[in-house]
């Protein structure tokens, strides 16, 4: 059984509601330095930075638990 937020009975998020999460978090994150971009803002460098690096990694996360369920990643962590 799962409760709204796609947890389990042990409070585990599915594989698939992680990867939501994960894309969720990289819309934000865009949607702020472009935000940032528009305004000139002082940090926009440094948040421009931030956010590719941060996708680049969670597009690899999603791809890698995509195509392996269930198995080891390639960096080495285990999934969960």
């Amino acid at each position: 059984m799962t409760d709204f937020l796609g947890s389990d009975s042990y409070g585990r998020l599915s594989q698939w509601n992680v990867l939501a999460r994960t894309v969720a978090g990289q819309d934000a994150l865009i949607l702020r330095t472009a935000w940032e971009l528009d305004t000139d803002s002082a940090a926009a460098s440094q948040l421009t930075s931030v956010s590719k690096t941060f996708v680049a990694e969670a597009v690899n996360r999603v791809v890698d638990r995509a195509v392996r369920p269930g198995r080891q990643s390639c960096s080495g962590a285990a999934d969960g």
